[in-house]
């Protein structure tokens, strides 16, 4: 397979990095304010069965919980409580939720470059949807 020359990768993954980082805390504070279910019930409820199963034995690894939130979960954690736990805080703008689809797939076309399942992928969200545009490399 050949390889393409990335200049801004590094820098893209840089940056990836930093909003994960950001992220993990802010999403369990805001869901520690939910009343009634854990965050890790939360997170667990709106994940596929092998994204919960490996929050769980990441969780059970570490007995840390932002460190078991991967980065492809945000988009639905935060969907799935959006009520309850962020739409306070980003005052019902749903373009968030669309947002964190974007920035997940820029992350999946980062960490996985040769994969064709990432190419001109759509994705929905409740707001908007927008369709990734192929790749011409």
């Amino acid at each position: 397979m050949q390889t393409t020359n990335r200049p801004n990768e590094d820098a893209l993954r840089q940056a990836v990095d930093i909003y994960r980082d950001a992220m993990r805390p802010f999403i369990v504070r805001q869901l520690k304010r939910v009343r009634g279910a854990s965050v890790e019930e939360l997170i667990g409820r709106g994940l596929g069965d092998r994204q919960a199963d490996e929050f769980y034995r990441k969780l059970s690894e570490n007995n840390d919980i932002e460190s078991a939130i991967d980065l492809n979960y945000f988009p639905k954690v935060i969907r799935d409580n959006w009520r309850a736990a962020f739409a306070q805080q980003f005052k019902d703008d749903l373009t968030v939720q669309s947002t964190l689809w974007l920035i997940k797939t820029a992350r999946d076309q980062i960490a996985h470059p040769g994969d064709t399942r990432y190419r001109g992928r759509v994705h929905q969200s409740p707001s908007v949807s927008y369709r990734r545009s192929p790749r011409t490399d």
